[in-house]
């Protein structure tokens, strides 16, 4: 997927994006090594690549997608892709922040309360992704897909969904990471001993996240 040594081919060093939401901002992570992403800066860098991240919290594939270039009118404090002009883009999102979790009760927001609701909200993350990763093409950076991943109030209705979007983001033609699969506890919640809270992953987490990288 990355070159093991880092050169382009005017002999620039290669710049690699973090884009994504909270997770892949590295939240949960309390050493202060960045999460994930600050784990694979750290190992690239030997390598000769850069990585910046370029991640909010919160942001889904339409949040996300605003924050593809600045175009007229840039919001202050915000990191847009194109920013730190990269040759590759690591996309981090979650189902959770596109609402595919069952609401709670007196919940409204980023919820669904039906099969046919979280269905939508399963075709417009998988559409979302989709714009991402063409925009990324036709603005010549190669997209990396992080996928979806586990979260502690996630019940077997979302973690069907959430392997289904696994499934389907690996037909495509585009490299992917399986986040899932290093943090999975096999109900689709963060395993026991590594998370920091419901939505994020702890130390340890990030840090099993960060081996997922081939």
């Amino acid at each position: 997927m990355l070159a093991v040594s880092g050169c382009t081919a005017n002999g620039q060093t290669p710049v690699i994006a973090q884009w994504g939401s909270s997770v892949s901002d590295g939240v949960g992570d309390t050493s202060g090594a960045g999460g994930y992403a600050g784990r694979l800066e750290e190992m690239l860098s030997a390598r000769g690549w850069a990585l910046f991240n370029q991640s909010r919290g919160g942001d889904n594939t339409s949040l996300l997608s605003a924050r593809f270039d600045p175009g007229e009118n840039r919001e202050p404090d915000t990191e847009y892709l194109t920013d730190v002009d990269p040759d590759y883009v690591v996309i981090g999102l979650s189902l959770g922040n596109e609402g595919i979790a069952r609401c709670a009760f007196g919940q409204t927001d980023r919820c669904v309360t039906s099969v046919a609701a979280a269905d939508a909200v399963y075709e417009q993350f998988a559409n979302g992704l989709q714009m991402l990763i063409e925009r990324s093409r036709r603005n010549g950076i190669t997209p990396v897909v992080a996928l979806a991943y586990a979260r502690s109030d996630f019940s077997a209705f979302e973690y069907e969904y959430t392997r289904r979007m696994n499934l389907l983001i690996n037909s495509w033609d585009v490299p992917s990471v399986n986040l899932l699969g290093a943090i999975d506890d096999g109900h689709g919640r963060w395993a026991r001993g590594f998370f920091h809270d419901a939505l994020h992953p702890n130390v340890a987490g990030h840090e099993e996240m960060f081996h997922a990288f081939v």
